[in-house]
């Protein structure tokens, strides 16, 4: 009997209106990656559990993880590491959040 553990795919997706995807191991820059059926090249290498581009948003678009806004692009991304400060954070989105839960809780 064959005691070898299967491979992890190299990427998660959350959902499906991701834009974003997971690197379950390290992804060299170059490496080409299958996710969904679909296949792309990585532009950057990225680090085991730093999250990466799915598709090409231009600056000023909304950058998706967990089907929700996590914030906008200020510069183009494609196939790459999504790093702060390419990705601003919807901070207006979290006080919305906060305003409707009604909760006075200091972060």
């Amino acid at each position: 009997m064959d005691s070898a553990a299967p491979a992890l795919p190299p990427c998660y997706r959350i959902t499906a209106r991701d834009d974003v995807a997971i690197a379950l191991r390290d992804l060299a820059a170059g490496e080409r990656v299958t996710l969904d059926g679909a296949a792309f090249e990585l532009l950057d290498a990225i680090t085991r559990s730093h999250k990466f581009a799915l598709r090409s948003v231009s600056a000023g678009e909304p950058v998706r993880k967990y089907g929700q806004v996590i914030g906008r692009a200020t510069a183009q991304i494609a196939f790459s590491w999504l790093v702060r400060f390419i990705c601003s954070l919807e901070l207006q989105i979290w006080l919305q959040y906060k305003t409707q839960c009604g909760t006075q809780q200091r972060f």
